[in-house]
């Protein structure tokens, strides 16, 4: 970002506490962390559960902050000390909302178009492909990680410099009408909805109530040029349409899948023995390409095929779309492969988990024919509400059908989903209950001599990853069982 102090503090329309001593100056940062602050950047004062930003606020005009944004009235000391650095200060209800308003300003002064992305399922790694696609053809920036909520959001917006060409933004959500903030700070020219889950169902109630929040960044979209990228195979599609009144306000709209009556399809698909797909994109033009991925599974081939939808729309050719989806690697905790010194290997999917993603990651198991004893190292999903057992339990089904030789589960909630595999039939000496990281880690040590695969996946809370550092430390020497 480049914005004058005095814009900033016009746009937000609070009077200040203290004026700065040179109003005019020239902003490039904002953040909340008083320690990565630069000189002459905005301190966003958040109280946090852990962390009261608040507290911090001498720190940052210490470190030469040129406006500090507080929900709390300014200490005498402070006010003092602003005074001394030629600091502003400015109080107002919601610090986080006033983050999102600078943000929203600055959104004013680039030229680029917006690519939101969200989705129940598979929004990180499409956003990572769609960048792949884009960025031989573009000057691309990207939300970092996981900067996905309404602090990551704006963040990542501040850091698209005045060139980018084409930003992409990936949009998280836990309640509705967050997705509609997003979009009034980010105005997307161009929304992607990779699927409609279960994510979150606790905190919205209902499948529906899910669909409807995601709609908003449909609703979000300009009218009649606004272009929209929708996984038509997914059952609510056209109710998304409907929510997002998207025939009505004439936006354009591309449906990717494998079904035939998609725009952007997949057929010919086959793996390869690690589960890598290899397929054909179809385009609304005649044209096609043959593509493989160096992620695995098929879901991946659906997140391929909305950044193929983007490529298209973009105006690149299926040979520059090829490039682009094959060059694009695994992401960490995201299905990374992890080599033991033991011969075991790893399939890392630790970030984060729904019923819908950990059937995917026991599908894709279930593709992997490299003549390895195959483990699931399965954890609690979380804020699944009153259907947490039903659905822990149909995940146990899967691992079932998956033709696991070991399922080993991680939690309370997640005994359900050792429940569902019996009755499923998976044999009860194949299934092991643990309740938590230290015993499912003991559980799994006598097995990793017979080298086998280990997918490892649970809800982010649950932090599995520490699983697999562990074993990548200290659990290479273990006998095999007897």
């Amino acid at each position: 970002m480049r914005l004058g102090l005095q814009e900033i503090t016009g746009f937000l329309g609070l009077p200040l506490v203290v004026q700065a001593a040179q109003p005019r100056r020239l902003v490039t940062q904002a953040g909340w962390d008083s320690r990565t602050l630069q000189e002459g950047g905005i301190f966003i004062a958040l109280e946090g559960e852990r962390v009261d930003g608040h507290a911090y606020i001498a720190n940052a005009l210490r470190a030469g902050a040129a406006l500090v944004v507080s929900a709390r009235p300014f200490a005498p000391a402070e006010v003092e000390l602003a005074r001394q650095m030629g600091a502003a200060l400015l109080q107002c209800p919601d610090p986080q909302f006033a983050f999102g308003e600078i943000a929203r300003l600055w959104r004013g002064h680039l030229s680029c178009q917006v690519i939101g992305v969200t989705g129940s399922n598979g929004k990180t790694s499409t956003k990572e492909l769609i960048a792949s696609v884009l960025t031989p053809a573009f000057e691309v920036s990207i939300s970092q990680g996981n900067y996905n909520n309404l602090l990551g959001l704006p963040a990542s917006l501040l850091d698209a410099p005045l060139t980018t060409q084409r930003l992409i933004l990936e949009m998280g959500m836990q309640y509705s009408g967050e997705i509609r903030r997003y979009c009034q700070i980010a105005q997307p020219d161009c929304a992607v909805i990779t699927n409609i889950g279960l994510a979150h169902l606790e905190l919205l109630g209902s499948q529906e109530a899910i669909a409807r929040a995601k709609a908003e960044i449909i609703e979000g979209l300009p009218d009649q040029t606004g272009q929209l990228v929708l996984n038509g195979d997914d059952a609510w599609a056209d109710r998304l349409l409907d929510f997002g009144r998207a025939g009505q306000r004439s936006l354009q709209v591309w449906r990717y899948g494998v079904q035939d009556s998609n725009d952007v399809t997949a057929s010919e698909l086959r793996f390869d023995d690690d589960g890598h797909p290899l397929f054909l994109i179809s385009f609304p033009d005649g044209r096609a390409t043959e593509v493989g991925l160096q992620l695995q599974g098929r879901h991946s081939v659906l997140n391929a095929l909305a950044a193929a939808s983007v490529g298209f729309i973009q105006g690149l050719t299926p040979a520059e779309i090829k490039q682009g989806l094959e060059e694009a690697p695994p992401m960490s905790m995201r299905q990374e492969v992890v080599e033991l010194s033991s011969g075991a290997r790893l399939i890392d999917d630790s970030y984060n988990a729904n019923p819908g993603s950990m059937q995917a990651a026991l599908d894709t198991l279930a593709t992997i024919q490299d003549g390895r004893p195959h483990i699931a190292v399965l954890g609690d999903m979380l804020e699944l509400g009153p259907t947490a057992d039903e659905l822990h339990f149909e995940v146990g089904q899967a691992a079932a059908a998956a033709g696991l030789d070991l399922l080993l589960t991680v939690g309370p909630h997640a005994r359900q989903i050792a429940a569902g595999a019996a009755t499923a039939g998976l044999e009860p000496d194949r299934i092991i209950s643990t309740d938590n990281k230290a015993a499912a880690l003991q559980a799994l040590a006598p097995y990793l001599a017979e080298r086998p695969l280990v997918l490892i996946k649970a809800s982010r809370a649950l932090a599995l990853d520490t699983i697999v550092c562990e074993l990548k430390t200290e659990g290479h020497g273990h006998e095999a069982r007897q």
